[in-house]
């Protein structure tokens, strides 16, 4: 079964629906869904005020949340298992991305 990915622009508010926390999302067609917390947490991120470059801010997004899922895998038995070598160039790649996820909050402040 083949996997996807995808980014999307919306706006959200915070809202609860069966006991649950999460969000009620709109999209720019108008279409609008409600989404647990912690699935609309680990697709979007938020785009700071005043943002005028979507596609920038967008690939921003990715990387913060690949980042969240590469810290979270890093503490998993799995990872654990892995040759030190391994490990060793897995955080290279941790700290590649940290650094440039750094240099585009610094370019959209800017």
């Amino acid at each position: 079964m083949p996997n996807y990915a995808a980014l999307q622009i919306a706006s959200a508010t915070p809202s609860i629906q069966d006991n649950l926390e999460g969000y009620t999302v709109t999209y720019p067609d108008g279409y609008s869904t409600w989404m647990r917390r912690n699935a609309f947490l680990g697709m979007y991120s938020e785009i700071p005020d005043g943002v005028t470059d979507i596609p920038l801010a967008g690939e921003l997004a990715m990387l913060i949340g690949r980042l969240a899922t590469l810290t979270k895998w890093r503490e998993s038995i799995t990872y654990i298992t892995y040759t030190p070598e391994y490990r060793a160039l897995y955080e290279v790649r941790v700290e590649a991305l940290i650094r440039y996820t750094k240099a585009l909050q610094a370019l959209m402040a800017a």
